[in-house]
């Protein structure tokens, strides 16, 4: 597989930049274009696919990237297919393509392997309507820390759904660690699978890389996609704030490697 970035050590500090929900009209071009190309940013749970997808967004050349083939409370496309009001499955992909091509023909979408996979059930002429296709998987090298920001994603909406002012804090929770470590391993097979199935190279771009060189990783892929020399859309500033991640991320991740190095006491379990 292609790579893009170099490897860099773990930043100090990790920063992030809020990203504009998929159906916010902010993101959508002011005119309709045929679509020359696209690519999918194929990702799994927490892997940095949604801050690579801002990132491009920002350049003018590579679309609008976002997670329009997802399934928000089982409803297909969420608040961006309710927006467009789609007659059909194929009909709403067509009409997301049609608000987020830049004027440079590109396409692009983000999407986890289980939805893929639905998507292609639910509308099977989804890679022909986006052909031709490039894919670009995003992952991280750092497999213990992506299961606990997974693990900390599920206790937050589990806390979110609660509405309660005296909704449970977050806690270390091994068994839940260890089952996204799981999870996330068998969504790495699939989309290894599918590639090698279907003989696809993509272009890997490691989490890892993007935190440490966003510029970079960027240009590696607009170089890869060939659309250096576009013209780049006038692109709508919305309003970001950094933040910086917290140290609980860290903690239980060296907490769970040291239990599995020392053993479990009868007493902890």
């Amino acid at each position: 597989m292609a790579q893009v970035g170099s490897v860099a050590e773990r930043p100090r500090r990790r920063w992030y930049s809020k990203v504009a929900a998929p159906a916010a009209k902010a993101l959508d071009f002011p005119r309709p274009v045929a679509l020359r190309k696209s690519y999918i940013v194929a990702s799994t749970p927490r892997s940095g696919g949604a801050l690579l997808c801002a990132q491009l967004w920002k350049t003018g050349v590579l679309g609008a990237p976002a997670e329009y083939l997802s399934y928000p409370g089982g409803r297909f496309g969420g608040r961006m297919a309710k927006r467009l009001e789609p007659s059909s499955p194929a009909e709403y992909l067509a009409k997301v393509i049609a608000c987020r091509t830049s004027k440079n023909g590109v396409f692009g979408v983000k999407v986890d392997f289980k939805d893929f996979q639905k998507t292609l059930v639910r509308i099977p002429e989804t890679l022909s309507l986006l052909a031709p296709i490039t894919y670009i998987y995003v992952d991280r090298r750092d497999r213990l820390a992506h299961a606990v920001g997974l693990a900390r994603a599920v206790q937050s909406s589990r806390r979110a759904s609660a509405r309660s002012p005296r909704a449970a804090p977050l806690r270390y929770d091994r068994n839940l660690i260890s089952k996204c470590l799981g999870l996330l391993e068998r969504e790495r097979l699939a989309w290894m699978r599918w590639f090698e199935s279907n003989g696809i190279e993509p272009l890997v771009v490691a989490y890892e890389d993007l935190i440490a060189d966003k510029a970079g990783v960027v240009r590696g892929i607009v170089e890869f996609l060939g659309v250096q020399s576009d013209e780049p859309e006038r692109i709508r500033h919305l309003t970001e704030a950094e933040l910086r991640t917290g140290g609980i991320k860290e903690e239980w991740a060296a907490r769970f490697e040291r239990e599995i190095r020392e053993g479990i006491r009868l007493q902890e379990a």
